[in-house]
């Protein structure tokens, strides 16, 4: 993509926000020092739109700071800013941008980082040392290690596994293992967190039912406590039978927990029952059982749940949802309106919830009318997993433009770069 014309430093802050491969485009064409506070801003403060579900940012930043003209400069801006850690700086993101000078051989910064981490303890730098363990091996862990003063809560036992993966990122041999076991047994504190670990996550049968139980068996454990997980993968592996009797116990749940776990039940198996009470849960204010009840209801085609969806749409903040109903009710022409309604908002969020539920509609419908919907929702929607998706949906449809293909290659998520490749487009 050609951006030459292109000086409007807003919109390429816009570009780094939403993590598109143009703003490197950009630097390639025309670095600028102009765009450094930019850069720096991007590398030190997480910018995603959802941080908890979006794939971290650390390869498009290292591609913007290669890009930029002087990577030296930035180097030695994103230093000063590790040497000064604030409560401000995203430490993770910055961490695993600086990793790839520490790659480079930059003692100076590896220095720093171990330094910077280790200042800011478990709590606040544990998950930090991930990318300190795959860069170095056992001396990483070691580090890791020395900052646990106290036994491990079960809420921050996920730093633990991420250090465990960051062994076998550096070492994919049996040698990681023993590696693990090495550091353990100098430190006992790091042993009693991995054995929490594997205590806390083994398979567990309340929560997890067996995927062969029989309904009377399911239906005892969901009185019992009233939600569990995994009831999606139960309903894919029931019979007929039991699914009718799931499906005329539904209706007469009156207890939300219930009455969400009941529809979950029926996420990816179509249900046989009356909907007029699922049409009434679609329209609650209780947003885990609506989406629930509209999930359900987009697996059927009864005209009622046209209506509601075109009843939804009139609310900008159930879009969405209206769009999750056309599933099942698809008609010619409902791109056109879909495209209307996206382009009809600014709201992030409201962008973001039609961009997913056009991800599902197109899954299943596959026309060529989509297109206009799915490019204006690559270039407006505020997250860069949806967008991954979407240029899936534009591939599978022959319609990705070779000016987003370019970008593509250097999109922030990486898996839009893998569906491209960067052989091709030298």
């Amino acid at each position: 993509m050609n951006t030459e014309n292109i000086t409007n430093f807003g919109e390429f802050e816009d570009w780094l926000r939403k993590g598109l491969g143009r703003a490197v485009l950009r630097l390639h064409e025309h670095p600028s020092p102009e765009y450094y506070p930019l850069i720096l801003k991007a590398c030190t403060k997480n910018l995603s739109f959802d941080s908890q579900t979006e794939h971290s940012r650390e390869l498009f930043l290292w591609d913007l700071i290669q890009n930029s003209g002087d990577p030296r400069v930035l180097r030695d801006a994103l230093l000063q800013v590790l040497n000064q850690a604030t409560d401000t700086v995203d430490l993770d993101q910055l961490i695993a941008v600086l990793k790839f000078f520490a790659q480079q051989g930059d003692l100076e910064v590896r220095e720093a980082m171990y330094t910077a981490v280790t200042k800011a303890g478990f709590t606040k730098g544990g998950s930090c040392f991930t990318d300190l363990i795959a860069l170095d091996g056992a001396d990483g862990l070691r580090a890791a290690a020395k900052t646990l003063s106290v036994q491990v809560e079960e809420g921050d036992l996920w730093i633990i596994s991420c250090w465990l993966d960051g062994i076998e990122q550096n070492d994919q041999s049996d040698s990681a293992k023993a590696v693990i076991n090495m550091i353990a047994e100098e430190f006992p504190i790091f042993q009693s967190a991995i054995t929490l670990l594997q205590e806390t996550y083994k398979p567990n049968m309340i929560s997890a039912p067996v995927l062969s139980a029989p309904y009377a068996e399911l239906q005892i454990q969901l009185n019992k406590s009233m939600e569990f997980r995994n009831l999606t993968g139960w309903a894919m592996n029931a019979t007929e039978d039991d699914l009718l009797h799931a499906a005329n116990d539904l209706l007469v749940q009156t207890h939300r927990n219930l009455i969400r776990s009941y529809l979950t039940i029926f996420r990816k198996v179509q249900f046989t029952g009356p909907i007029g009470m699922i049409l009434e849960l679609a329209r609650s204010e209780d947003v885990p059982v609506t989406r629930a009840a509209v999930t359900l209801l987009s697996q059927l085609s009864d005209p009622r749940i046209r209506k509601l969806a075109l009843e939804m749409a009139e609310s900008p903040h159930r879009r969405g949802d209206a769009i999750e109903l056309l599933i099942g009710t698809f008609q010619e022409g409902d791109f056109s309106q879909i495209e209307d309604w996206a382009r009809s908002t600014h709201d992030p969020h409201e962008l973001h919830s039609i961009g997913m539920a056009v991800r599902h509609l197109v899954q299943v419908h596959k026309v060529p009318s989509a297109i206009t919907s799915l490019l204006f929702l690559y270039e407006k929607g505020p997250c860069s997993l949806c967008r991954g998706h979407i240029v899936e949906h534009l591939i599978a449809l022959s319609a990705l433009p070779d000016w987003m293909r370019w970008e593509c290659a250097f999109d922030s998520d990486p898996d839009t770069r893998k569906l491209v490749d960067r052989r091709e487009l030298v």
